[in-house]
């Protein structure tokens, strides 16, 4: 329940669950819902893919032998949200959502479609199949009336909006969206609609709105263990700053998401837009010196502290 509120707090249960597992000789199910468990909340918390699909991978052979589908299908899934190649993922995500489908949980199976689109939408991949999935993602819920999965929905649409370049179309779907999810209080998804509303903020040159809009969307990201998502908000409040002219705060910026980047994987960490070109201009407008000063300067400031400039 934790996962998309807390991601941190949420590997200290499952981690408890599994060490009492372990210790009180649990049967095969309730041991493989435990690695189950901890899987998953280290798949959201990002910074060990490989230990999450270990204990995925584990649990999914022991759900299959036990005849479990459903939690069958959900490790499954999770390795899907884990794995680093995008291929293997969507088609873990494609198995476990056929199955969930077998099974009616049309919930389940909507979520999946869900992540489908999402990992094709960060690769820049599949992005015709991603508008089908997010289609009949939606379809889904609106069947089962559930808010979760349409909203899901509705953000990844809007996000494919914006990256086939059409902010007009984009920004009142975010705009409205982070009212609904404010609501729910689902912050990963708040901390996204935030960044697509900066996106769509600088693409008609509002600066000061994108940074209103980043400085939440990082301390929403932060809160929720969204370290991904912090690092993205960081690296383009950087550029945001440098481009009304302060680019010593945005060098400071720069070395805070190199920071938090240093916590993810390298996969993830190559989902990060490539920014070589924009530190190349940073350090020929400061100096090697000064440039190399900023970004330990941001690594080692607190991050609500130099939010607060």
């Amino acid at each position: 329940m934790l996962c998309y509120q807390d991601t941190r707090l949420s590997v200290t249960f499952a981690q408890r669950a599994y060490d009492q597992a372990e210790h009180t000789c649990a049967d095969d199910h309730d041991m493989a819902l435990a690695r189950l468990s901890l899987g998953w909340a280290t798949t959201h918390n990002g910074d060990d893919p490989a230990a999450a699909i270990s204990h995925l991978q584990e649990s999914a052979g022991e759900f299959r032998r036990l005849a479990d589908d459903w939690h069958y299908a959900l490790a499954l899934e999770g390795i899907g949200h884990s794995h680093p190649d995008p291929d293997l993922a969507l088609a873990h995500l494609r198995q476990s959502a056929d199955l969930f489908g077998q099974m009616h949980d049309h919930v389940k199976q909507a979520n999946c479609l869900n992540e489908m689109a999402r990992r094709s939408i960060d690769v820049r991949a599949h992005l015709s199949e991603a508008s089908q999935w997010l289609s009949e993602a939606r379809r889904l819920a609106d069947l089962t009336g559930n808010e979760t999965e349409r909203l899901h929905a509705e953000i990844l649409q809007a996000r494919l909006d914006q990256c086939r370049g059409d902010h007009q179309l984009a920004q009142p779907r975010f705009e409205r969206l982070l009212t609904e999810l404010r609501r729910v209080g689902d912050r990963r998804c708040m901390s996204r609609c935030l960044l697509g509303l900066a996106h769509a903020a600088l693409h008609h040159n509002d600066h000061e709105t994108a940074r209103h809009h980043l400085a939440e969307c990082i301390t929403v990201a932060d809160v929720a263990g969204d370290t991904l998502g912090m690092a993205d908000g960081l690296r383009l409040l950087a550029k945001c700053c440098h481009a009304t002219g302060d680019s010593g705060y945005a060098a400071s910026l720069l070395g805070a998401a190199d920071d938090a980047a240093a916590h993810l994987d390298p996969a993830r960490r190559h989902a990060l837009p490539f920014d070589h070109e924009f530190r190349v201009t940073l350090e020929k407008e400061l100096g090697a010196d000064a440039f190399a000063s900023a970004l330990t300067a941001g690594q080692q400031t607190p991050l609500t502290q130099l939010l607060a400039r």
